[in-house]
């Protein structure tokens, strides 16, 4: 999809970006629903909030550790509002963990580089830290 999102003209960008705003809409948020989904859309830049909506899911259980290999593929992404989720999940994880350095120093990055922007939820990133 990739592959084709880079050669499309302005308008079949148009289409596929409906396309893939019609499907998400129907997604069923599960981990194998988003799999899919993303098999098919996972390249496309619209694309992070799945992926990051995966990671969420998995890093409950035992699936920490794809959800950290999603995250940091995220964690310094261009969109600020992205890497900040990223970060935020993977800080998360660690503390779930017990891992306390690798928790203060998402923490202190965090609070440096996406201090105010909004967090999933409410509230501020600072906030969530």
């Amino acid at each position: 999809m990739q592959q084709c999102w880079e050669r499309a003209s302005p308008e079949q960008r148009q289409t596929i970006s409906a396309t893939f705003n019609e499907e998400s809409a129907r997604l069923e948020k599960t981990p194998a629903a988003l799999r899919k989904f993303l098999e098919l859309y996972g390249e496309l830049p619209e694309a992070a909030p799945f992926w990051l909506e995966l990671a969420d899911l998995l890093s409950s259980g035992d699936g920490w550790p794809e959800a950290e290999l999603i995250l940091l593929r995220f964690a310094e992404d261009p969109p600020p509002k992205v890497a900040a989720v990223a970060n935020l999940q993977l800080a998360r994880i660690c503390l779930r963990l017990e891992q306390a350095d690798d928790f203060d120093f998402l923490a202190t990055l965090l609070r440096k580089n996406f201090a105010d922007l909004s967090c999933p939820g409410g509230g501020t990133i600072a906030e969530a830290v």
